[in-house]
Formats: structure tokens, C-alpha cells, sequence
């Protein structure tokens, strides 16, 4: 299977990047940095000491710097891009395959057994199969400490629908372990996020309060993407051309927001 979105892949020269979105070019596979080589960093696998890098400007700013071939305009999306030659992928890793390696495991460690009982319980109370869930961020790549978020993605439109509903459920009867922001917790979030966000706060809480895809389970942060199927993606790299109008402040009304659950999510709008 092509590595899709919460799919991590990691390069010859030991960048970890993760994948973006559904469709990619045919050599080349649309992923940003997030855990690179730094000699003083502060995480650690074998011998290759680690930092994990955050913002979007800062993962073009490492690649620019340090693998600039990786940065390119890319004429179907009509903008800069963070893409990976499959010729320089050493290897990837399936959040989905990771899941089942983890629930054969004897020895866990406090994140990891959070995490895997925050998928048991979801699996209960959803009846999706194993298969439709994974694991992604920085479990999946053996990079995480026990102040890192439990990192969930669930694939396929239908086991998605049902992850969600059931979510929702849980939430409003107030099913400890699983517990929404504060706004207090709002506020970190918003300020995590101040980067790449344009939001005013009032608006980023009166959003992010109605999530049920993000929040406490266990007391860690959890996150949660849906994801579509490969076989349900029915658009190829250069199907559609976009083009890319920059930043915009519109009024609008939307009239199907039915794939605004999953990542990448679409909203249809019309005219106010």
C-alpha cells in the first residue's frame, strides 16, 4: 500500500518525515520533516540523537538549509512542497501494522499502554475491526517520552463514522478516561498552534471546543485523524489542477459538510 496520510517514512540520510493527504506524485511522496538528526537533541534511537520539529516554517527552514532538493513548486498544487524521492525512502512505517505488533507485546510502557487501551476501548464501543485502526506520531517510530500525546488514525470512511459517533458518545455521558479541553487546555493548544494558525483565540476556542477528535484520555493529550481508505481515494495525482489563491477572508454558506471529519477534510460551500 502507498504510505498515506499518518504514515511515517524515513530517508536515507535518517530524517523521519510524515506523509500528507491522499494523493502524491507517482516518484515522489508529499511528506514534512518532524524528528531530525540534531547532535544535541533530546531524543534518542540507537545511536542518532533526535529533535522534533513543530511549525511548517521551521520543517521548510531545515530542508532549505540542509536537503534543499526535497523543496519544490509543484505545478498540480500550485505551491511549495516538502516531497521525497522513493528513491530515498529507507523505510516506512504503517501505523496500522505497528497497532498489531503492539498488542502482541508483554511489556508496555506508560504511553504505550495508554495508548493501546484508548484504541480497546474505542474498538469496543465502535465495533470496527482491528485492521481500520493505528498508531502514528512518535510511538510509531520508538521516538516518544511520557509527555508525548497518544497519536491515533483511523482508516476507512465507514469505521471512521462509527470511531466518531461512538467518541461522541462517550464524551457527552462524561466517560473517564476520555475528558474534552478546558479552556485552560484550549489555550496551550492555541498557543502550540499560533505558527501556522491565523485564528483569533475567541474563534480557535468557539472551533476547537466542539471537537471530539482531540482531548484527555488517561490525563495525556490524545489526537484523533480519520482517514479514508486508499480504495476510496478517487482522484489521482493530476486529475485536478489546483490553484492556489492565497489567503482569504469570505462569507459563505456551507451546504455539505459530510467529509468534514477526516483528514483531509472538504467543505462545499455556496454564495451567503
Amino acid at each position: 500500500m502507498w504510505p498515506i496520510e499518518g504514515y511515517l517514512i524515513e530517508s536515507v540520510e535518517n530524517v523521519i518525515f510524515d506523509v500528507k493527504g491522499l494523493v502524491h506524485p507517482p516518484d515522489k511522496i508529499v511528506a514534512f520533516p518532524r524528528f531530525i538528526p540534531d547532535l544535541e537533541g533530546p531524543r534518542r534511537r540507537g545511536k542518532i540523537r533526535y529533535r522534533k520539529v513543530y511549525s511548517i516554517s521551521d520543517r521548510f527552514s531545515f530542508l532549505e538549509k540542509n536537503l534543499p532538493g526535497y523543496v519544490v513548486y509543484d505545478p498540480i498544487f500550485d505551491e511549495k512542497l516538502c516531497e521525497v524521492p522513493l528513491q530515498k525512502v529507507k523505510k516506512v512505517y504503517s501505523p496500522v501494522q505497528f497497532l498489531k505488533t503492539l498488542r502482541k507485546r508483554r511489556n508496555l510502557d506508560g504511553l504505550e499502554f495508554a495508548a493501546l487501551q484508548c484504541l480497546k476501548i474505542l474498538k469496543e464501543k465502535s465495533n470496527v475491526p482491528w485492521n481500520g485502526l493505528g498508531v502514528s506520531g512518535s510511538l510509531l517510530v520508538k521516538m516518544h517520552s511520557e509527555a508525548s500525546d497518544i497519536d491515533i488514525i483511523v482508516y476507512g470512511s465507514e469505521n471512521c463514522w462509527k470511531v466518531y459517533y461512538a467518541l461522541q458518545k462517550l464524551l457527552k455521558e462524561g466517560n473517564i478516561p476520555f475528558k474534552a479541553y478546558n479552556l485552560d487546555e484550549l489555550k496551550v493548544l492555541y498557543n502550540f498552534r499560533s505558527k501556522d494558525t491565523r485564528m483569533k483565540f475567541e474563534d480557535f476556542v468557539r472551533v476547537e471546543s466542539r471537537k471530539v477528535l482531540q482531548g484527555k484520555f488517561m490525563e495525556r493529550d490524545y489526537f484523533i485523524r480519520f482517514v479514508k481508505n486508499w480504495n476510496e481515494v478517487n482522484e489521482n495525482y493530476g486529475d485536478i489542477r489546483y490553484r492556489n489563491s492565497g489567503y482569504a477572508k469570505i462569507e459563505a454558506q456551507v451546504v455539505d459538510d459530510s467529509e468534514s471529519i477526516f483528514t483531509p477534510c472538504k467543505y462545499k460551500i455556496e454564495d451567503a
